[in-house]
């Protein structure tokens, strides 16, 4: 598995076959990633601010996994929220077969 560190500018990018987004809210996420979340939001509520949601998105990469960070409010929140939810989103983007996940940072 490669696991070199590159930027990507265009999620319209074939060079990934998942797009892994570590967000407090889907507020803060991409359009076009925020609707293929809606229907999966309107059944589960929850998944908005806990745990991954694997999704089909309509870009190249096929697979969209959501994993929220949880609120970052209080006065013992702080970059290890970022890094468990992308830890967890990016475990969850390999379980489902991924091998070149993109790891996206919102909020």
């Amino acid at each position: 598995m490669d696991l070199s560190t590159r930027v990507c500018t265009d999620l319209e990018s074939g060079d990934f076959d998942a797009i892994v987004v570590v967000s407090p809210s889907t507020k803060e996420i991409p359009e076009v990633l925020r609707k293929a979340l809606e229907p999966t939001l309107a059944l589960d509520k929850g998944a908005e601010n806990k745990g991954c949601t694997l999704v089909p998105v309509s870009l190249p990469a096929k697979r969209l996994v959501y994993s929220a960070t949880g609120p970052l409010d209080r006065d013992y929140d702080d970059l290890r929220r970022f890094s468990e939810a992308g830890c967890a989103g990016i475990k969850r983007a390999l379980a489902a077969g991924a091998k070149a996940p993109l790891l996206m940072s919102c909020g």
